[in-house]
């Protein structure tokens, strides 16, 4: 039985040059969290915090898990620290542990997660803290770990390397290739990662709302990968503000209206964010002009799955004639910018399927079919947004555009992008849990053909 009607449970991912704003986030919440009954909402904090010995003149991480609790005689809480028995909370994967520990100490009849840092749009990313000469590892870009029994449905993919001699390990199959590159090392929490250590922490249930204060996490891989998961996912599509969402309105929406309907709940997130730094925050309306956020229903990954497999079988096609791939990479590289403004090589899917509708219509009917099947899916997705000023004003008047329709999808601009970004593409194509969306879709296939 449920111990509690809420639980808000939130993940600070700390950054360094933001160390003093998770001070004044955890001030914020500890002024607006008010507990009347104790059994209505939880609130539980995580801080992956940064520690600086001054000694070894080193930086490290280590986890710091708070429960918010009744102070007696009083509504203000307490805030006592908590060391789960059995977990080590210097490791870094030890944030696995603790979601398992609270969502089982804890558990609600209902859910909402909320994670601050920096996001790259595949995880919640801080980079590693250490000399910059230790942050950069080779790695082999034309290595790729495929699960056994996937093999056969990459088999495309894997024979365009060239090389079938595959090796074992354990349930994996190796892909050798020869080209090597540089990559930096960053401390990710992947998106992947993550919906398994929700699957396992609550089964059969699912988060009802997840708020993401990170950067791009509006992409159609997490789409999918949480669908199962994840009822609303209300993330940034492009940059997200640092100083977060509206602490005060979301505890005092909750006690007031414990019954609300998600899709009620999270709009009204959206719209106190808006308030928030629109009438509280000196510049507000300047942070404001840079947003865009959406309110996302996941509940069609599927669909959305078998859209973007058939668009890629499309453009594979279009890439077996030169002057058509020469097209389609002149569109990518002059109509369609970077949704995340941060050379993350994201691109608006919904903006992307009306350009290639348009440029390549008439000789392949189905992109027409491709646009009305992604609004069908983005109009029962979409139930709430807000999009700055500054991304309006450039679509309107500039040539390449963002599109911001509320999904974005990992598209890098040329084949030297492709190969040699170091944040980006290294990332995309090295995370130690294969996701979801690189298992199923077919979309790896095509970018590897097309850079070729």
């Amino acid at each position: 039985m449920a111990k509690y009607q809420w639980l808000v449970f939130i993940f600070i991912h700390e950054i360094i040059e933001y160390k003093m704003n998770t001070k004044e986030i955890l001030n914020e919440i500890s002024d607006n969290f008010f507990i009347v009954n104790e059994n209505a909402v939880k609130l539980i904090v995580l801080v992956d915090e940064v520690k600086f010995d001054h000694v070894t003149r080193k930086i490290s991480f280590e986890y710091n898990l708070m429960e918010f609790c009744k102070k007696q005689g009083t509504g203000k809480p307490q805030i006592v620290s908590i060391n789960p028995e059995g977990i080590d909370l210097k490791s870094r994967n030890a944030w696995k542990q603790i979601f398992g520990f609270v969502y089982k100490e804890y558990s609600a009849d209902r859910n909402i997660l909320i994670t601050w840092s920096h996001g790259n749009g595949f995880g919640i990313n801080v980079e590693k803290p250490d000399d910059p000469q230790e942050t950069i590892r080779v790695v082999n870009n034309s290595q790729f770990i495929v699960e056994k029994d996937q093999a056969s449905e990459k088999a495309d993919l894997l024979r365009r390397f060239g090389d079938n001699s595959f090796s074992d390990l354990n349930e994996f199959v190796i892909v050798p290739g020869e080209q090597m590159r540089k990559c930096r090392i960053t401390n990710i929490v992947w998106m992947q990662d993550l919906a398994n250590t929700l699957r396992d922490a609550i089964p059969g249930k699912r988060i009802d709302a997840l708020l993401m204060v990170n950067c791009n996490m509006q992409t159609v891989d997490n789409a999918i990968i949480l669908s199962d998961k994840v009822d609303y996912l209300v993330a940034p599509q492009s940059v997200s503000a640092y100083y977060g969402l509206n602490y005060k309105r979301i505890f005092s929406l909750l006690r007031r209206h414990p019954l609300i309907p998600n899709s009620l709940l999270v709009k009204n997130i959206l719209q106190d964010y808006i308030e928030k730094y629109h009438y509280e925050l000196n510049n507000g309306r300047e942070i404001l002009k840079e947003d865009s956020l959406f309110c996302n229903k996941l509940d069609d990954g599927h669909n959305l799955l078998v859209l973007i497999n058939e668009l890629s079988e499309s453009l594979i096609e279009i890439n077996k004639v030169r002057t058509k791939k020469d097209r389609l990479i002149d569109l990518r590289s002059t109509k369609l910018r970077d949704t995340s403004k941060l050379g993350l090589e994201l691109i608006d899917l919904g903006l992307l399927l009306k350009l290639l509708e348009k440029e390549f219509g008439k000789e392949y009917p189905a992109f027409k079919n491709y646009v009305e099947r992604y609004n069908e899916i983005n109009l029962k997705m979409v139930i709430a947004k807000y999009i700055g000023s500054n991304y309006v004003l450039q679509d309107a008047y500039d040539n390449a555009k963002f599109g911001q329709s509320g999904l974005s999808i990992y598209f890098p601009t040329d084949k030297k992008t492709f190969e040699n970004n170091l944040s980006v593409s290294c990332v995309y194509y090295n995370q130690p849990t294969m996701s979801q969306f690189a298992k199923l879709s077919l979309w790896d296939n095509f970018l590897t053909d097309l850079f070729a």
